[in-house]
């Protein structure tokens, strides 16, 4: 019995976080298997502390999406490995399933900690620690002391016993280590546009602070020169500069959508649903290139234009392409809703549908609605498809509302986007979609600064 308990622990283990091919050196390896393990009890920590990374200076509260708490392990406040990487933009984290090794990866730096062992390793050679990485046999998570974690990876930890506040803020070297990133990249455009640096962009004459003018635009209009069409049909925006984004891939361009499967589902994942990914309406479709290429011309040229969308005449067009999703069977499917998770609002109309009578519609394959742009505001980041959504389906089964998107990920952390949901006077219209991660598209853009719009079709706009 015992035997099995352990097999199970190491099994547990295995699973705790992604299992990937593992970053520390076979010399750090070989170091660790010397050691003795160490058991150290895992205790709940039974106070509320807010924990904040400062960002342009700006404190942001992270505690609060963090799922697996804190806990007290030798009198040490530790912190779910997991949690705090996911809160430091930029750090990865690999799980050495064989050798038991936790590996913590930032600014081109790998710590390596192996459990139960009272060591790290870091810049080239073993260093004791007096908490070693510990597992919570609760909720099968590794933790790890949060100062030991944030000052070996940079920041500077500063703790407000009488707020019970932990803040920190990157030091030196990752401050730098983003200039130098930034200084890599172009301000002027290949088309000789020059770029305004952030603290260039109009200010209000009026208040302490002198904010960013919301009354005044600059834009910037590409020419053909500041486009890289790509060989999978994305656009890249601006290459090589702080601007630069690229697009998703269009759909692929079907004649006749797959089968839908069966018992196709709003709130989980469809796996191996063929459709995902193609469209009858994209690239390719008379209507839909034609409406492009209108853009195109008249942004090239230098005149603004709106966000390319598909009319209420192609939704029209193919409703027959469309699988309707009966009252009783969406009512079946609310119920796999992730509730905690989702927005206030996202809620509010997943439940509404459950009273009103508006058409459902399962209309995966018809039509694209790729990404094709990014904007950052004061609202928040968001991402622009070429037919706008009313709400995200998460993979996790919560529906949120794509204006809330920047609070939701202060909350919970990346969210990976697996449906979208569209909301018409002729109905209510799910598509599934490739995934896409929210985190990983947003941050894509080194431009820091919250007046950002770019990719509605030819034009960049940094405004407020």
């Amino acid at each position: 019995m015992k035997l099995k308990k352990v097999l199970l622990g190491a099994i547990i283990a295995s699973q705790i976080l992604t299992a990937s091919a593992f970053a520390a050196p076979d010399e750090a390896i070989e170091e660790f298997k010397k050691a003795a393990a160490i058991k150290q009890e895992v205790k709940k920590f039974k106070d509320e502390v807010k924990i904040f990374i400062v960002k342009d200076g700006e404190k942001l509260r992270v505690d609060q999406k963090m799922t697996d708490g804190l806990r007290v392990v030798n009198g040490r406040t530790c912190v779910g490995v997991r949690d705090l990487v996911n809160a430091i933009e930029g750090a990865k984290v690999e799980w050495d399933g064989t050798n038991h090794i936790v590996d913590i990866t930032y600014n081109d730096k790998t710590i390596s900690y192996p459990v139960g062992k009272a060591f790290m390793w870091t810049d080239g050679k073993a260093v004791t620690i007096d908490v070693p990485a510990q597992i919570d046999p609760a909720i099968s998570k590794t933790f790890l002391p949060i100062r030991n974690i944030a000052e070996t990876l940079g920041f500077k930890v500063d703790w407000d016993n009488k707020a019970k506040e932990v803040v920190l803020t990157p030091g030196t070297e990752t401050l730098n280590k983003e200039k130098a990133e930034q200084s890599n990249l172009a301000w002027v455009t290949a088309s000789g546009q020059r770029i305004p640096k952030p603290e260039e962009l109009p200010k209000t004459k009026y208040g302490k602070d002198k904010t960013l003018d919301h009354n005044s635009l600059y834009k910037i209009f590409p020419k053909a020169v500041d486009l890289t069409h790509n060989p999978d049909g994305s656009l890249t925006y601006f290459k090589g500069t702080v601007l630069e984004y690229t697009t998703q891939a269009p759909f692929k361009k079907v004649d006749n959508i797959g089968p839908r499967p069966v018992n196709w589902s709003i709130f989980t994942s469809n796996k191996n649903d063929t459709r995902v990914g193609t469209a009858m309406v994209t690239k390719g479709h008379p209507q839909y290139d034609k409406e492009v290429e209108e853009m195109e011309r008249l942004c090239l040229n230098g005149d603004y234009s709106s966000i390319f969308s598909l009319n209420d005449n192609i939704i029209n067009d193919y409703k027959n392409q469309y699988t309707e999703i009966s009252k009783e069977e969406y009512k079946k499917q609310h119920k796999k809703l992730n509730r905690k998770k989702s927005s206030k609002y996202g809620l509010h109309e997943a439940d509404f549908l459950c009273k009103s009578m508006d058409k459902i519609y399962d209309a995966t394959g018809s039509l694209d609605i790729s990404v094709i742009g990014y904007f950052n505001h004061e609202t928040g980041k968001n991402l622009i498809f070429s037919y706008s959504p009313t709400y995200y389906i998460t993979k996790d089964g919560a529906i949120i509302d794509w204006l809330d998107a920047e609070e939701y990920t202060k909350k919970y952390g990346d969210f990976i986007i697996d449906k979208v949901m569209i909301s018409k006077a002729s109905g209510v219209y799910f598509i599934d979609i490739p995934d896409i991660s929210i985190k990983e598209k947003s941050n894509s853009v080194k431009y820091n600064c919250k007046t950002l719009s770019i990719g509605n079709y030819y034009s960049a706009t940094l405004a407020n």
